[in-house]
């Protein structure tokens, strides 16, 4: 199998440099690495010179899907990974995947767990992870690996317990792909509730082979702030269980905002 890193870089994080030294320091060699960004800069192509990293320039700077679609689109491998620059790949990601892929190969997705840091580096353990976690184990039942529609969907219905830059996305299976561009928080959510209707298993490895930085510039903690995310929960809720249940849903879902920036 072939597989892709596309990094997406967004003006100038301090953690993107570590992000891209992650990525080109796995065990099993990633097939092609490039840098995705709307924002170009001189910091964002010190790095990419420093590392021998090429930068495609998405001419459309207009949401944050539009640079998720550029990027998964730009690569040529089976499989991608859309690397957040924020956060950062343990070495053994991709042979962990790769490993249970090999013995799946009907999977659509791959994810993993991961763990979360503070601004100031420390590990950050809260509600909304271990909630993640629940509906993660609740969904695959001990297993790696689920195939049914109704199985798959279960994992996503009372929220997205999904890591989205710990997953590696079958672009054979999937074909192009655009993310919702009128969603600004859960396109992933949506994207996810998109393969789950589709033939192929997720895959899932409970290793944390990514390390996500949660600090207060995040896009998610603005999303909140204006109200974006929790407009875009009730439309996904209104989707699954309707007008009626959704409301009973956010009632309890809006304590969540309280750590929106790890959401």
């Amino acid at each position: 199998m072939s597989h892709a890193f596309a990094v997406l870089a967004y003006r100038n994080s301090p953690f993107l440099e570590a992000c891209v030294q992650s990525v080109t320091k796995q065990k099993r060699p990633s097939d092609q690495i490039v840098i995705t960004t709307s924002t170009p800069s001189d910091y964002i192509e010190a790095i990419a010179a420093r590392y021998k990293i090429p930068i495609l320039v998405n001419p459309v700077r207009r949401s944050i899907a539009v640079d998720w679609s550029f990027a998964y689109n730009s690569v040529d491998t089976e499989w991608v990974t859309l690397a957040h620059q924020d956060d950062s790949y343990r070495e053994d990601y991709l042979a962990t995947l790769s490993e249970l892929l090999n013995s799946n190969p009907d999977a659509i997705l791959a994810q993993s767990s991961f763990y979360e840091h503070d601004g100031d580096g420390r590990p950050h353990r809260h509600l909304n992870w271990y909630v993640k976690l629940a509906l993660r184990e609740l969904s695959f039942l001990g297993s790696n690996v689920i195939r049914g529609r109704s199985a798959k969907r279960r994992m996503l219905l009372l929220g997205n317990p999904v890591g989205c830059p710990t997953v590696m996305y079958n672009r054979r299976l999937i074909g192009p792909y655009r993310f919702d561009d009128s969603l600004r928080s859960n396109l992933d959510w949506q994207a996810w509730l998109d393969f789950a209707d589709r033939k192929g298993a997720f895959v899932y490895s409970r290793l944390e082979l990514v390390r996500r930085n949660v600090h207060s510039e995040m896009a998610t903690a603005g999303l909140v702030k204006d109200f974006a995310r929790m407009q875009e929960d009730r439309r996904i809720f209104e989707q699954l269980w309707g007008a009626a249940a959704a409301r009973a849903i956010m009632g309890i879902y809006r304590l969540s905002y309280r750590e929106a920036p790890s959401r």
